[in-house]
Order: C-alpha cells, then sequence, then structure tokens
C-alpha cells in the first residue's frame, strides 16, 4: 500500500524500492511459488514503476510476466487479464 502512495505522489523510486521489497517479501512467504496472483501484482507494479522511471524496456518486460502470469492462473477472459492487457497496452503507447 505504501509503495502506491508514493507512486500516485509522484516519488517513483521510493515506489519502485518499496515493490521490490514486497516482491521479496511474497515470493519467501509463497515458498518461492511465483505461480500466483500475488506476484503477478507485483509484476505489474513494477512494470508500470519502471515506465514511469523511463525505462521502457524493462517495464515491457515485467509488464509481460504479468500478463503471462495472469493469463496461465485465470485463463483468458477474466477481469484482472483485461487490466493488465489495458497496462502493457498503456506501457507501449508512453511517449508516442
Amino acid at each position: 500500500m505504501e509503495g502506491w502512495l508514493k507512486w500516485y505522489n509522484n516519488d517513483f523510486q521510493a515506489a519502485l524500492e518499496l515493490f521490490q521489497t514486497v516482491y521479496k517479501y511474497r515470493l519467501e512467504n509463497l515458498d518461492k511459488n511465483e505461480n500466483h496472483p500475488d506476484i503477478a501484482e507485483c509484476y505489474n507494479a513494477l512494470g508500470i514503476t519502471y515506465m514511469k522511471l523511463n525505462d521502457k524496456k524493462t517495464g515491457i518486460e515485467y509488464g509481460h510476466k504479468s500478463l503471462d502470469l495472469m493469463r496461465r492462473i485465470f485463463g483468458e477472459n477474466h477481469i484482472k487479464v483485461a487490466t493488465q492487457e489495458y497496462n502493457l497496452g498503456w506501457t507501449y503507447d508512453v511517449d508516442q
């Protein structure tokens, strides 16, 4: 939650650090199971934050990781998959 507060206040570097910490924490507490919705959410947060930090390549990589994981977990016809498709589309549209 604190990461999103930083993000919405345009403190993207602080948000990135918090999102990375949350990712590591969740991964440890999920017994290193990366096939979990919480991990997909972390990838999404990391991806859009890297975009805000002008690292489009890394942002897109995390966006694809999130989308691929969401599809494996939820299938194609789920709102979380649609939301991630939107977010990934936004990353391709930035600065165009």
